[in-house]
């Protein structure tokens, strides 16, 4: 450590008369006092070749490890209410640069008035108690990012155009900061002026007020840090200001101390509740201001467009209360959006700071988990009014109403929520500060399910292209009638905090593996959280888990670990949820009730090389991409659907890598991408190893192009009882070695809008027995111009055995098989030779024509089932040889007039029509009930080839017949209408 001495007395000599000196140093001799602290030389150095003569060389490229800092000594003692810091730097590295430099106003009541100053964990952050300052980073590549730092703490980190202000290409640029304290803390604005000594650039980096950094007597240092990689940092011509000396503001508020569980905040005072202001998305940011009616207030939003600014204040009431009581002070001009008023959830908002999200504007008030009341003064189409105050709970409106025009003038509002059996009543009064009249807005409005949750208060307002400006004051909100905490060993207290807090458990023990833990009241806050052992972890009632890292169920090898989740509570977990996280481990997870799991991260595995099992009762779970058996030692791994909502904002895997199921019997499985039933292709494994999708109800929606059964490995889709399945692509063994792979239709419904491949590239087989196959889509374009294509590389098999089948185009690879042994076959073009064992053959959709680009044969146990209407009737065309037997089953819509002729099966060949349907030779006449004709059937009609009727006078013989038609098969009767 070394010390510059140069006029040191002069300076001295300057404070004593009471003058303000500030610190000026060009570099140039004589330098101010100052110490320099390093870690491997060279120290920070003065060095000549600068733009306007000598700069300091903070750190140096081709060094690494540097550590040094430049603390001057102070130069103005006491408190000033403005402080104006400028200095010029320049960074500059041959390949990467790193780390970064600080500027920062460190308190002499801390770190004395001389000396080595403040030691920062690295020097491009200055966090350090009472510390304000500035950081400026070049790394990693592509970093040129600014923080604002006060109090051990970075605010806001701000990146910065390089094109604009570059920190690492050697041109000299410059900072200008000023700091302007009023009330409890200090408005800062930061300009950094690009290439100063040539063609400047100036961008303003930040400009908003910071809670607590108000007046306290400084000095300046500046600290620089090199690590793996390196830089050169240089400063110049360092200018600090101070002026208007002044005393910090009183350590509490008119009126006296704070009470307990009361947030209270005048804008006037230090001592009162902590506060945040949002990062701005326009300028200008929130501002406290001067002159208001009772002295400082706050200008959250200013007529300037497009502007969404918060205020969030900081946790001042733990634990849950049945009462709170809200009051502040108001006034909002005409224009737009308008602000609310929100008690946040502490669990999932934080217990400090802004960022709350919501849905729709601020003046809607819809925030997930929290009460707000909202304040709109534009008019949109919909709106009631343009002065509305609404009402939200958890990101819904509740009620809406127009009390009288608020605008322009400075109101109190006062609100009361009682939290009661079942829900919370309501309270509003909005009273005229000019007048004192009161105006009742609500009166114990009653929201249903509303359940006391620990607090704290955030406003938020914004702008659009209309614009207003809102203003704050004297806001207080009182916390009462404190609800009583669990007493049951091991049960979370209520009160917001880490779960790995002991003493935020009842018996102030930490759970270990073998307890039993509950959290059934409060938010537990977590990183990365382990749930191993014997034991198990219930989150239940109102309770919830809101984990920042992994949310891990039996992570290890070896280990075992239970999680259970219930009631109303919520768990989060913002990166990813493993269950049976290490070789040889198992897991088990259940929700049910209205329990809400959401995963943030990009997977949810059940089963990491371990067994996981997940069943799912009720609840919603929500999450991007799911895995079911992952890694070697997965198989087995199960995920159980029996209710309840399952939404994957990305793909879900079941079988990834080995021997897996998932079952649904009912609830609601939603992929936003796509759907693979044993994924060998990416995720390893044998592809003997089968999964299977088990569904006997419920429905399942794939949104993405692909629903893969076998994609390189053996893949099985069952669906029976009261299911439906919606795709848009269905493939059926993709990729090699998913031969075997079958999906079964036995009840329910599929519906595909794109294409179906059975055997893509493999094997495969799809067997219906039953219910309803919708392949109606859209057809591709050529050469995938199908609805149902069976067998693409490989020889498969579509076996139809019951059920409907409904399609557009069948292709079949020639050495596959349609075999049509029952059920109902409509179709649009069936591309192949089609034998007809023992189904029913429906052309078209309603009234429609089948065309059958090969021959078409019709077993004694087949029947041609043709539609008559007034508008016409089915049509069966065959571009091959007709061969019948079987059931012909007329469907009659209306009474066919004399002398109709009706065309029942184009025979588009030149060979005759072979064979004809039980008991209807040709010439035979027959009747229809219903119909007063009868119809004379012909295998010769046409070209000498087609099937025919005609609608022929009934002979008196013939109603003898008609009425024994029944008798004679059934295959004759009128559609029931």
């Amino acid at each position: 450590m070394m010390r510059h001495m140069w006029l040191v007395v002069g300076v001295l000599c300057m404070v004593s008369a009471g003058l303000s000196a500030g610190l000026v140093d060009t570099f140039d001799a004589p330098l101010p006092a100052a110490t320099i602290t390093n870690s491997n030389l060279p120290a920070p150095t003065v060095t000549s070749g600068g733009p306007s003569g000598y700069f300091l060389r903070l750190v140096n490229d081709g060094v690494n490890s540097q550590s040094n800092r430049y603390a001057y000594d102070r130069t103005d003692a006491g408190v000033y209410q403005n402080v104006v810091a400028r200095f010029d730097f320049a960074g500059y590295s041959l390949d990467q640069a790193a780390d970064g430099f600080s500027a920062a106003l460190i308190p002499t009541g801390t770190y004395g008035t001389t000396g080595a100053g403040a030691a920062f964990g690295a020097n491009e952050s200055p966090n350090a108690a009472g510390v304000l300052g500035l950081g400026f980073r070049a790394y990693p590549a592509g970093t040129n990012h600014v923080t604002l730092n006060w109090n051990n703490q970075e605010l806001a980190r701000y990146a910065v155009a390089t094109g604009s202000v570059n920190f690492a290409n050697g041109v000299w640029n410059q900072a200008v900061w000023s700091i302007d304290a009023l009330g409890p803390g200090s408005q800062q604005k930061l300009d950094l002026i690009g290439n100063v000594n040539g063609t400047p650039t100036t961008v303003t980096v930040f400009n908003q007020y910071v809670f607590g950094a108000g007046p306290f007597e400084n000095r300046v240092q500046f600290a620089g840090r090199t690590g793996g990689l390196n830089m050169n940092v240089d400063l110049d011509n360092v200018n600090v200001s101070y002026s208007n000396p002044t005393t910090a503001p009183g350590a509490n508020p008119a009126g006296g101390p704070v009470g307990a569980n009361t947030l209270f905040q005048d804008f006037d005072n230090y001592g009162t509740t902590p506060f945040a202001l949002s990062p701005n998305t326009g300028s200008p940011g929130p501002h406290v201001l001067a002159g208001g009616p009772t002295g400082n207030y706050l200008r959250l939003i200013r007529q300037t467009g497009n502007l969404n600014n918060q205020i969030g204040f900081d946790r001042v009431a733990q634990g849950q209360f049945g009462r709170i009581e809200a009051k502040w002070d108001f006034n909002v001009l005409s224009g737009a959006d308008g602000f609310a008023f929100a008690l946040v959830n502490t669990g999932w908002n934080g217990t400090t700071g802004t960022g709350v999200a919501t849905s729709g504007g601020w003046e809607e008030a819809r925030i997930a988990n929290a009460l707000g009341l909202g304040f709109d003064i534009y008019v949109n189409a919909g709106d009631p009014g343009p002065y509305s105050v609404n009402l939200a709970w958890n990101g819904q409106n509740v009620t809406r109403t127009i009390p009288y025009d608020y605008r322009g003038a400075w109101h109190t509002a006062s609100a009361t929520i009682d939290f009661v059996a079942g829900g919370a009543n309501v309270t509003l009064d909005l009273i005229d500060k000019a007048t004192s009249t009161p105006h009742n807005i609500f009166t114990n409005y009653f929201i249903a399910g509303v359940t006391p949750y620990e607090s704290r208060v955030v406003f938020g307002g914004r702008t659009g292209g209309a614009t207003t400006n809102l203003d704050l004051d004297n806001i207080e909100v009182k916390w009462l009638d404190q609800i009583a905490q669990p007493t049951d060993p091991f049960h979370w207290r209520g009160i917001t905090g880490d779960y790995g807090t002991n003493t935020l458990w009842t018996n102030d023990v930490l759970p270990g593996g073998g307890d039993n833990a509950v959290i059934d009241v409060g938010v537990a806050t977590s990183g990365t959280r382990y749930i191993n052992g014997t034991g198990s972890l219930t989150v239940t009632g109102t309770g919830g888990l809101n984990v920042s890292g992994n949310l891990e169920v039996a992570s290890g090898a070896g280990q075992q670990g239970t999680l259970h989740l219930a009631g109303d509570s919520q768990t989060r977990s913002s990166t990813d949820f493993f269950v049976a996280n290490g070789s040889g481990s198992t897991g088990t997870v259940t929700v049910a009730d209205n329990a809400r799991l959401t995963v943030g991260g990009q997977h949810t595995v059940i089963g990491r090389g371990g067994v996981g099992q997940m069943t799912q009762d009720g609840g919603t779970v929500s999450l991007r991409r799911l895995f079911v058996a992952e890694g070697a030692g997965s198989g087995g791994s199960s995920y159980t659907l029996n209710d309840g909502t399952l939404t994957a904002s990305d793909q879900i895997n079941i079988g990834r890598s080995h021997t897996a199921t998932f079952t649904q019997t009912g609830g609601t499985v939603t992929a936003n991408n796509d759907l693979y039933v044993r994924n060998k292709q990416d995720g390893g494994g044998s592809s003997t190893d089968p999964a299977t999708y088990h569904m006997t109800g419920g429905t399942l929606n794939v949104n993405g192009t692909h629903t893969v059964v076998g994609r390189g490995g053996m893949g099985h889709f069952i669906q029976d009882g009261d299911s439906t399945v919606n795709v848009r692509r269905l493939f059926v063994a993709e990729f090699g070695g998913s031969d075997g792979s079958t999906y079964t239709l036995m009840d329910g419904t599929l519906n595909a809008s794109m294409r179906v491949e059975v055997g893509r590239s493999a094997a495969a087989t799809f067997t219906q027995t039953g219910g309803v196959f919708n392949a109606m889509g859209a057809l591709e374009a050529s050469p995938d111009n199908f609805s149902i294509l069976i067998g693409r590389d490989v020889a498969s098999t579509y076996n139809l055995e019951g059920g409907t089948l409904n399609a557009r185009t069948i292709r079949k690879r020639a050495d596959s098989t349609f075999k049509f042994t029952g059920g109902r076959l409509q179709a649009d073009l069936i591309e192949f030779d089609l034998t007809n064992t023992s189904g029913t053959m429906a052309p078209g959709h309603s009234v429609g024509t089948t065309t059958v680009n090969g021959s078409y044969t019709q077993l004694a146990g087949g029947t041609l089932e043709m539609e008559l209407t007034t508008g016409g009737n089915d049509l069966l065309v065959v571009n091959g040889r007709v061969n019948l037997d079987g059931e012909l089953l007329l469907l009659a819509g209306y009474d066919v007039p004399e002398n109709t002729r009706i065309l029942l099966i184009d025979n588009i060949s030149s060979d005759l029509t072979t064979g004809a349907f039980a008991d209807l030779p040709e010439g035979t006449w027959f009747g229809v009930p219903g119909v007063t004709a009868s119809f004379a059937i012909t295998y010769q009609g046409g070209t000498g080839n087609d099937v025919e009727l005609t609608a022929v006078p009934e002979p008196a013989t013939m109603g003898l017949l008609a009425l024994a038609a029944g008798a004679l098969g059934g295959y004759i009767r009128r559609r029931r209408s």
